[in-house]
């Protein structure tokens, strides 16, 4: 309470964003980031730190569409809900460039997360034209980097344009770069890469799934349930892409059980839909959410 009360808001600001992002980039039971933001929001609230409150709308909110199961996924990508409106909060932080990178990083990862390669593209160049720094000196650098390379080998094998794979390996670059200064979450980032570069090469199916699963063995069993999410379901898609339907549906099957232990409720449901779709048999759909 002190801190909140007479403390530096800026050093406050950084620290929690800091902490939410570790533990979201961690892959944290989104149950329990969302606990533990509630806790923070509303005792903030109660000390009339008006400031440090709008900073918690975003990434509360986010949280909070992660996990909705009442909506559909094109208006969860819309960050509006309970704790905020995206509308009425972008007016009143039009001239807080923190808060406006903070938000635009927000749904970068939101869009993406949900599935929406387009309109995470369209935030992504707002965002790249927002920051008023080098990229390799941005806060967020590693998230900023990541999304923007996966970002864009989506849109590639969305639209087949190879203007988008330039883009795409330009931002793998420096995940490169980090990867030879001994950052750890770098290789693994890597790998996944590895995976988009070998289904452009149209690589033999048995290299692609062993490509894959290298992702997921490297892990920890514990954590990382967004990574270990966003691998699994880009081995759907890019292996039902390349016609091999039969092999692409176990991946999904992962999806579903990573997705419930996430607690991302909106991708989960989404993941048990498209399963649906994949199987003829309504108990094989029973047996995913037991």
């Amino acid at each position: 309470d002190s801190s909140f009360q007479n403390g530096d808001l800026l050093l406050n600001q950084i620290v929690f964003e800091m902490s939410f992002f570790i533990r979201f980039w961690g892959g944290e039971n989104l149950e329990s980031l969302e606990t533990s933001l509630r806790e923070v929001y509303y005792r903030i609230r109660e000390l009339g730190q008006t400031k440090l409150l709008m900073q918690f709308h975003p990434l509360l909110q986010v949280i909070l569409n992660l996990r909705d199961r009442d909506h559909r996924l094109e208006d969860l990508v819309v960050v509006t809900g309970e704790i905020m409106d995206e509308e009425e909060f972008l007016r009143s932080i039009d001239d807080v460039m923190h808060l406006k990178i903070l938000f635009l990083v927000l749904k970068t990862i939101l869009a993406y997360t949900l599935g929406f390669y387009e309109k995470a593209e369209e935030v992504f160049c707002k965002l790249s034209r927002s920051t008023p720094i080098r990229k390799d000196k941005f806060y967020f650098a590693i998230l900023f980097n990541f999304y923007g390379t996966m970002i864009y080998y989506a849109r590639y094998h969305e639209t087949g344009r190879g203007r988008y794979i330039c883009k795409a390996r330009k931002h793998k670059s420096f995940i490169q770069h980090c990867h030879s200064l001994g950052i750890p979450d770098a290789n693994i980032l890597l790998r996944i890469f590895e995976i988009e570069e070998a289904c452009i090469r149209k690589s033999d199916v048995v290299k692609i799934c062993e490509l894959f699963d290298s992702v997921i063995n490297y892990l920890p069993a514990d954590g990382f349930n967004n990574l270990k999410a966003l691998a699994n379901e880009r081995a759907y898609y890019l292996l039902n892409k390349l016609g091999y339907r039969e092999v692409s549906k176990s991946y999904l099957e992962e999806v579903v059980h990573v997705c419930k232990d996430w607690h991302a409720t909106a991708k989960y449901e989404w993941a048990i839909r498209e399963y649906s779709g994949c199987c003829a048999v309504g108990s094989t759909i029973k047996d995913l959410r037991s």
